[in-house]
């Protein structure tokens, strides 16, 4: 531990004789009538003339004062058993350096390598570059300061010893000779090959697979071309007439193009006797209307699936009705396949 001559010879001989500090001590208006350890606690008693409202110890406690009477009892240890009293607010004055009895010095604390993340109080011991350091009294904030660059907070304790002189190089050994080529050995002889192996027995045929659906019977188809539809009217586009060898199904369809006033067409496949029945009465429901790409409004597709009977003849007609006031022409086809029982 490092402490200046006079203060270290003043602190070790108040914790030698113990003294009870009963004499009056001034400096200015601050006066002590009582500084010693006693129960574990760091007891001042004191008075102070003027009119300073607080009574500051060490630089870190504040005590108010009773009239001009003031004390601290505190669980407090000065470094080094002296410790300083100021006078805040008002008049008053500071008395440095009061002696407190019963106190002995604290010694170093070693905390091992320096840490850049740990904050250290005065006497606190730290090895940094080989050297050991102090933290000294006036460290009040010792965080990340590295000992070597910070003399306001750290002074070297111990210093590193000097390098040593680098040792005489060792003799380097001599090289022992090449050792003589071995003799190569004999090649092995080349084994015989062996026998090839039976061949193996065929398979078993594998199950026939499940014959797939029937494809259709039957197709048929018309065309039709610039079949005009009058404004506000329906008309049959196509008619298709067929008789089917087989009883089942029938998928009708149609597509084609109208130009001029498409979007305000309506098509159903239906076998009515005129136009109108073709867009009313109880199979209205199973009519699909009319399909528009949304890239083509004038194009279309729609389709219907009916039961037929075989060797019956069935005549589907293809309708459209034109909800508007202009005349389009249609172009396009209508077909019909039949397949063996019912599509879903």
């Amino acid at each position: 531990m490092t402490m200046t001559g006079s203060r270290w010879q003043f602190a070790v001989a108040a914790s030698i004789l113990a003294l009870a500090f009963s004499a009056s001590t001034a400096s200015a208006a601050v006066t002590v009538s009582l500084a010693k350890i006693e129960a574990g606690k760091l007891r001042i008693n004191g008075t102070r003339t003027g009119t300073a409202t607080q009574i500051e110890l060490d630089g870190q406690y504040l005590t108010t004062p009773v009239g001009t009477a003031f004390s601290f009892v505190l669980s407090y240890l000065p470094p080094d058993c002296i410790v300083d009293l100021r006078a805040i607010g008002g008049t008053g004055g500071s008395l440095l350096g009061v002696v407190v009895a019963d106190c002995g010095p604290r010694g170093v604390n070693t905390t091992g390598a320096w840490n850049s993340t740990r904050t250290y109080v005065e006497n606190d011991l730290a090895a940094s570059q080989g050297s050991t350091w102090r933290a000294r009294r006036n460290a009040t904030a010792n965080l990340n300061k590295l000992p070597s660059a910070n003399p306001l907070f750290w002074e070297n304790f111990a210093a590193r010893g000097l390098q040593g002189a680098r040792g005489p190089q060792g003799v380097q050994g001599i090289a022992g000779a090449t050792g003589a080529q071995g003799t190569q050995g004999l090649q092995g002889i080349q084994g015989a090959t062996g026998p090839i192996g039976p061949t193996g027995a065929t398979g078993a045929t594998g199950a026939t697979g499940a014959a797939g659906p029937a494809g259709p019977t039957l197709f048929k188809h018309v065309k039709f071309a610039s079949v005009g539809v009058p404004p506000f009217d329906t008309v049959a586009l196509a008619t298709l007439s067929f008789t089917p060898p087989i009883s089942g199904s029938a998928m009708l369809r149609a597509e084609g193009h109208c130009a001029g006033g498409s979007a305000s067409l309506n098509g159903f496949v239906g076998a009515g006797i005129n136009g109108t029945e073709a867009f009313a009465g109880a199979q209205v429901g199973t009519w699909r209307q009319l399909y528009e790409p949304a890239f083509d409004l004038e194009s279309w597709a729609i389709s219907r699936v009916i039961a037929v009977s075989a060797g019956t003849t069935s005549v589907q007609n293809l309708y459209f009705l034109n909800q508007a006031a202009n005349a389009p022409t249609c172009t396009g086809t209508f077909g019909v396949e039949v397949f063996s029982g019912a599509l879903p």
